[in-house]
């Protein structure tokens, strides 16, 4: 694990040197234990920094910019690849020699031998990576199927220089990045959905890379901007995954199936060459890669959560119980609201974007919590998206019904809705609000937006379209049928790596911990969409597979409970320890200040919203969130 930079300038006007060690030592946090620089020899206008977490291999042998054995290719690489063991025997029978015992060394053999798009086709794991071919001196830049680890790239103004990194502070940090112009499309996104979906950034002329895509151009042609769409190569087709055959076996042949490939996407996760535990929220999935890690384990699994001074958001005894009953070596933490506000104020320094995920919180201090005994832990992530775990999934599944109403009966019902008064309706004001849009939706696909989504525009007022790079293109792909198991193909390709993964990469880096997440092994996704439908999703309740198989290693009542998830009381903040806050962000010369949002739009919804009237909470933290990042990354 680790950070990784680089830097090209079509001409040598620069220190190179001193220009790429700005961008990896503004990364020190991502990869506090080494560092490394190398610059191209030629010619002297390219060169990759390195920061390194040592997971694997903790010589020498494994540093970077790593060289390959003949020379050709110098690679400088961010994350893990579980299967490089498998990888090795095999590139060995081919003759291939290696110098250390890194994952590293295999990729750069695995390039030498395969090449670049089958080796990442063969690979599992999590990366971002730059390869350089000395060769035929082309640059590469790929990262990995679902989007752990970040990577983006872009121009300065002048379009003089270009630069890639893990983060976008590593742009800022140099003198050609400094105070970039906004992507006002960006802010747009970011209020629709409170993350900023790739390949857009909250600047202009850097973008994101997106998952399971990499791009290979001669290096000089990377000193003309372009973007994603135009040159980048996809080596992993999830939306084919989503349209495969879904099996027919026998429901126990589909659960056996599902937890050999589990079970050994756990395994490779538990190589490591440091401390290695679990997070262990008391939900379905931790519990279940917990049972699964203690099961194969040699010695008690070391366990970590955290507790809330909230019983309505605290899952810690349930949690407690679990690793009880599995004789984890568990660890708690009370996260007091006190602290936790105090997280709120300065979390948003942590993305350089615009974030407003608030569970973003409780997973810092996880993260901080279990580095003080780990440098790895394995996750939970990924089981609500590809075993359909969302609650949006069942309200949309309640609401589809309703969509065969005729057009003016659901229109008379939605403005029934939203006439009821207020203050002690049956709906607070946001309910009605979504509700009544609900109601009015012509098309299914129109649900997952109306649902989910948050402010629609920098304006306050409902946008016209559906970004195509964010929803509408990616649904119009789509091979299946099913509204459910199109809104979880989205939430897996676009909600996972621009939320949720996001927000466990910048916590756990914080802290210089490395997270691994066994049901987001691409194997276990590809399983996931082969089992039948119902095996996910049974009437009005998900995970049904993970849900079966971990019945087989704890007691029923500790399963069968309703879903709580990972976040915080928000909007009673807002409202009460957290006001001072929030007027400072909400207040009109906040707003006017950074133009980012109407001001009296935000106006109407705070006021309400502080009286107690209505609770806004979800979106005002969304606003809280934007106005703190102008105040505090611009």
């Amino acid at each position: 694990m680790c950070g990784i930079a680089g830097y090209f300038q079509i001409q040598k006007t620069e220190n190179l040197e001193h220009v790429v060690q700005a961008m990896a030592d503004a990364l020190t946090h991502r990869g506090p234990d080494d560092h490394g620089m190398w610059i191209e020899p030629q010619e002297k206008r390219l060169a990759f920094a390195h920061r390194r977490l040592s997971v694997i291999d903790l010589s020498k042998a494994g540093a970077q910019p790593m060289r390959s054995s003949s020379g050709r290719y110098v690679i400088s690489y961010n994350g893990e690849i579980y299967n490089f063991q498998a990888l090795r025997n095999e590139l060995e029978k081919f003759g291939c020699g290696f110098q250390g015992h890194s994952d590293t060394e295999v990729l750069l053999a695995g390039f030498e031998h395969w090449g670049i798009k089958d080796t990442l086709k063969r690979v599992a794991g999590m990366f971002a990576l730059a390869l350089f071919d000395c060769k035929e001196r082309t640059l590469t830049l790929a990262r990995d199927r679902c989007g752990k680890k970040p990577l983006y790239f872009g121009w300065d103004k002048g379009v003089n220089v270009f630069a890639f990194a893990s983060e976008l502070k590593a742009f800022t940090a140099v003198q050609a990045f400094r105070k970039p112009d906004i992507n006002n499309k960006a802010i747009q996104l970011y209020l629709q959905w409170r993350y900023i979906p790739d390949p857009h950034s909250i600047y202009e002329n850097i973008w994101k890379l997106p998952p399971a895509q990499f791009i290979t151009r001669p290096l000089e042609d990377f000193i003309h901007p372009f973007t994603p769409q135009e040159h980048a190569e996809t080596y992993w087709h999830f939306e084919s995954v989503t349209g495969q055959e879904r099996q027919s076996a026998a429901e126990h042949s589909q659960l056996n199936g599902l937890e050999d490939i589990l079970t050994q996407a756990i395994k490779e996760r538990m190589i490591a060459d440091v401390s290695l535990g679990v997070f262990l929220s008391g939900g379905v999935d931790s519990a279940l890669i917990t049972a699964l890690m203690q099961k194969h384990a040699d010695q008690p699994v070391k366990s970590f959560t955290i507790a809330f001074d909230d019983s309505r958001y605290n899952e810690a005894p349930h949690a407690a119980q679990i690793s009880a009953h599995l004789g984890t070596e568990h660890t708690e933490m009370l996260l007091t609201s006190a602290e936790a506000m105090k997280t709120a104020r300065h979390i948003n320094s942590l993305f350089d974007e615009p974030f407003g995920d608030p569970s973003a919180i409780p997973t810092y201090h996880v993260c901080r919590l279990a580095k003080k005994e780990l440098t790895v832990a394995l996750t939970g992530d990924g089981g609500d998206e590809t075993f359909g775990g969302y609650s949006w999934y069942f309200r949309a599944q309640k609401l589809l019904p309703v969509l065969k109403l005729p057009n003016g009966l659901r229109r008379t019902v939605g403005q029934a809705l939203t006439a009821l008064p207020l203050a002690g309706g049956l709906f607070s004001a946001a309910q009605r609000r979504k509700i009544s849009a609900l109601i009015a939706a012509d098309d299914p696909d129109e649900l997952y937006p109306l649902l989910h989504s948050y402010w629609s525009g920098v304006t306050g007022q409902r946008a016209q379209n559906i970004d195509d790079t964010a929803y509408g293109s990616m649904i119009e792909t789509l091979p299946v049928s099913n509204p459910i198991e199109r809104m979880m193909a989205f939430d897996t390709r676009m909600f996972m790596a621009g939320d949720v993964l996001t927000k466990t990469d910048r916590c756990s880096m914080a802290h210089g911990l490395e997270l691994r997440s066994p049901l987001l092994d691409h194997r276990v996704i590809e399983y996931g969409w082969s089992m039948s439908h119902d095996m996910k999703i049974r009437g009005h309740h998900g995970k049904y597979a993970l849900k079966q198989l971990l019945r087989r290693y704890i007691p029923d009542a500790l399963i069968d409970r309703p879903k709580q998830g990972f976040s915080i009381p928000h909007g009673r903040w807002l409202r009460e320890d957290l006001r001072d806050w929030a007027e400072d962000m909400l207040c009109v010369s906040t707003l006017k200040k950074h133009s980012l949002i109407d001001p009296d739009f935000v106006s109407l919804y705070w006021d309400a919203h502080a009286s107690g009237q209505a609770d806004y909470g979800h979106y005002l933290w969304t606003i809280v969130c934007l106005q703190n990042w102008a105040e505090t990354c611009r």
